[in-house]
């Protein structure tokens, strides 16, 4: 099973805003309490992207396409 996770965010720098949306992956197998099997980026939102990683964690970050200031950070 998946859903949707809309993270709402806000430039530092400038004010923009913009929503990113996740897509989080729950197993089967996934016991109440434990974290999700995995968690991807969707839409950015119009955020740029650096992507370090994609699957099965999004890693990397989302930055201002207007400021270039960072407004999200993933390990």
């Amino acid at each position: 099973m998946a859903y949707l996770d809309e993270v709402r965010l806000t430039c530092p720098a400038c004010g923009r805003t913009g929503t990113a949306v996740f897509v989080v992956g729950v197993g089967p197998n996934t016991k109440a309490g434990e974290g999700p099997a995995y968690v991807t980026l969707k839409d950015a939102g119009g955020w740029a992207v650096e992507e370090t990683s994609a699957h099965p964690f999004f890693a990397g970050r989302l930055t201002c396409a207007g400021c270039g200031a960072e407004v999200l950070k993933r390990p």
